[in-house]
């Protein structure tokens, strides 16, 4: 997992898109751990709902089975000083 603290670029009225080189970075991290499933957390802009995800396939890392690049969000509006309501919040959006 790797995480940007940045917003994820809007274009168009409803996309979210990452940016290319967030992807070449995982892509590379994919390859050289041999991870089958990789994530990219960033902060959830306004508007887009909680939970929000993109994958990416990649193919032929080493490993048998295909990577893949999972995109998530994660609300940082309320207070996430309260750690444990962080990662559940985390935990649930990830499928962890």
């Amino acid at each position: 997992m790797d995480t940007k603290w940045k917003i994820l670029r809007k274009e168009g009225s409803r996309r979210q898109h990452v940016s290319r080189e967030d992807l070449y970075q995982m892509f590379g991290y994919a390859h050289r751990f041999q991870s089958v499933r990789n994530i990219l957390l960033y902060p959830r802009p306004e508007g887009v709902e909680m939970c929000w995800r993109q994958d990416f396939e990649i193919p032929h890392t080493g490993s048998e089975e295909n990577s893949r690049i999972e995109v998530h969000t994660i609300d940082l509006s309320e207070d996430i000083r309260d750690l444990r309501s962080a990662v559940m919040q985390l935990a649930r959006c990830i499928g962890g």
